[in-house]
Order: structure tokens, then sequence, then C-alpha cells
């Protein structure tokens, strides 16, 4: 784990540091050979580098193979899973939906799913949003994918299992990480709204930032090799996970290219400035 957060302390300072890097005739500068060395160092399956500015990207580049033992390189326009980043992706479109009117940050659990227990009553979306709701950080992920065949079903089925769940602190007494609470938040946005959790972040975030290459699920389904996989590691040994959408819940990894990265960092102006 620790090897892992140095590669991440890595990677963050490639993408704040003014590099050393050849030059494309695109004016963007190509760092992978830098990304090259890091895979090489730090035995990972591939990497994915970007630097910019407001004015745009500066360097870009990506560096390794699609799956482990494929001997297929990836590209800098491949498309990558970005995890818990879509933490404040979801974050962002509740901020649009409180500027609009439709939501307050104050609106709680009890008042949106008054079945719950009265301890999780007093929970909001600051609460959730903040990782200080007290909910647990996360539960059976595969159970909940096979509790529903709806994606809105699988979430309103995890709010339910707080029924049978002991909080792990009051609301806004300490700061707990919470996969689930995130899930939650958005069954909220969705009872509140009758709009699925994906229209909404199309209609608030996607679409105002020309975020076009944004999906849900696998990068890759079944054994193709047309995007990279997702990795996991057992001590320093990474091993392909299988593309198995059921899975990917709730699509929390959204898949983007690293142009559409960059676009959302450029945009960012923009957005605040919709009304």
């Amino acid at each position: 784990m620790a090897s892992i957060r140095k590669l991440e302390y890595l990677l963050i300072l490639l993408s704040v540091c003014i590099v050393a890097s050849k030059s494309t005739t695109s004016g963007v500068s190509d760092i992978k050979y830098m990304l090259e060395q890091l895979v090489t160092k730090h035995k990972v399956p591939a990497l994915g580098g970007i630097e910019l500015d407001t004015n745009g990207i500066t360097a870009l580049g990506a560096a390794g193979i699609r799956k482990k033992g494929s001997g297929i390189e990836v590209t800098s326009s491949d498309l990558w899973h970005i995890g818990s980043c879509t933490k404040a992706m979801t974050a962002t479109m509740i901020a649009s939906l409180v500027e609009y009117g439709v939501v307050q940050w104050e609106d709680t659990l009890g008042e949106i799913f008054p079945w719950l227990p009265k301890e999780y009553h007093g929970i909001n979306y600051i609460h959730l949003l903040s990782h200080r709701s007290g909910i647990p950080a996360t539960t059976d992920w595969k159970k909940i994918a096979e509790s529903a065949p709806t994606l809105e079903g699988q979430r309103v089925n995890t709010v339910n299992l707080l029924i049978k769940t002991r909080m792990e602190g009051r609301p806004g007494q300490k700061f707990l990480y919470s996969d689930w609470g995130y899930v939650v938040a958005a069954a909220m946005a969705e009872n509140k709204t009758e709009k699925s959790y994906e229209s909404l972040m199309q209609e608030h975030l996607f679409a105002p930032l020309a975020m076009t290459t944004v999906g849900y699920g696998p990068t890759s389904r079944d054994n193709e090799l047309t995007q990279p996989w997702g990795h996991t590691s057992q001590g320093k040994k990474f091993f392909y996970v299988l593309q198995d959408e059921n899975s990917l819940l709730f699509t929390f990894s959204f898949k983007k290219s690293l142009m559409a990265l960059a676009n959302l960092v450029t945009r960012e102006f923009s957005l605040l400035h919709v009304h």
C-alpha cells in the first residue's frame, strides 16, 4: 500500500511540475518516456499522465499495457477508470441542484426515506458529501448488484440496508470516508428529482462541460482488449480484474479519455457561471 501511495504522489508531482519532455507537432509535449520509467520502477501495468494550464493541455502521455500479459500497449486516447474522483463529480452535480433550488444542503434522510431508523434521520447532504454522516465505509456491493435489475433499484436497496446497519458515529461527529454515503446521496437526489443519477450527471455536469467521452461500467467487456482493464494488487504483484459488469454496481468508476479530463479542468469556471 505504501508503494502505491508513493506512486500516486509521483503522479501528482508529474501533473503539476514543469517537466523537460519531448515536444510534439501540436505543441503538446509527449511524456510517454517519463511514464515508462515509472511503470518499470513500480511494476504497474500502465499509467496515463497529463499536464495542463488555463490555456489547455501542455503535456500528455501513456505507457504500459492494457491488460497484464497481453502485450497490447495503452495510448493517450484510451479510456481510464477514474474511481473515486467521481465523488467530486457527484458533489458538483448536487451543488448544481442546490443552486437551482431543486434540493437544499440541509435536506435529510428522514425527509426522503422516513422508514429508516431514527438515528439516520438527521443526516443531510453536507454530512454525506463531506464523509461525516456516520454511515460505514462500504457494504457488500456484489450482493447489492444482484438485488435489483436496475441501477436505481440497487441504489434504493443500498439505502434500505441501513435499516440493519449500525452507525459508526453521530452525523457531523467525525470524518469517516464512505463510498456507501455517496451512493445514499445519489439515491436522495434521484428520489427528489424523479430522475436517474446518470441523467442528472449528464444534465448538470457532462453536458455543461462538453464532456463527450464519459461513460459507465467496464471500459472493455468480455475478453476485448480495445481499452485498458482494471487491475488490483496483492503485495507487489498486480492482477487484472475480470470485466464483469455486475461487479461495477453503481458505475461510480466513469471511463473517460485524458482529453476529457483536461476538458473538466479547463472549463470548470464556466460551470460555476451557468445559471
